[in-house]
């Protein structure tokens, strides 16, 4: 694999670790914090993006298993820690929804 190819594949592990973090914060708030839409700004942000974040819960766990099998299976991938990080936010919606 040439570098370009290696920096670009980075970059889409990278952004891919950043949207597990920002979905497992996300979904955590939501769950964990019951009370953060007594508030109207807070009320208002999550409505705009629950669509967006129902459509990430399916997308990126099968974007990160996809890089991870790309890179060989290697636990030391980016992606690999961005698939736990999505297999533990998947946890938490089915332990809170039940």
């Amino acid at each position: 694999m040439d570098s370009t190819s290696h920096n670009m594949m980075r970059k889409v592990e990278t952004f891919g670790l950043i949207m597990s973090v920002l979905l497992l914060i996300y979904w955590g708030l939501a769950f964990l914090w019951p009370s953060l839409f007594e508030f109207t700004i807070t009320d208002v942000v999550f409505e705009m993006l629950w669509v967006v974040m129902m459509l990430l819960i399916f997308l990126a766990p099968v974007l990160s298993a996809t890089l991870w099998i790309w890179r060989k299976m290697n636990l030391k991938s980016i992606s690999f820690y961005s698939l736990l990080i999505n297999l533990i936010t998947i946890i938490i919606l089915i332990v809170e929804t039940t």
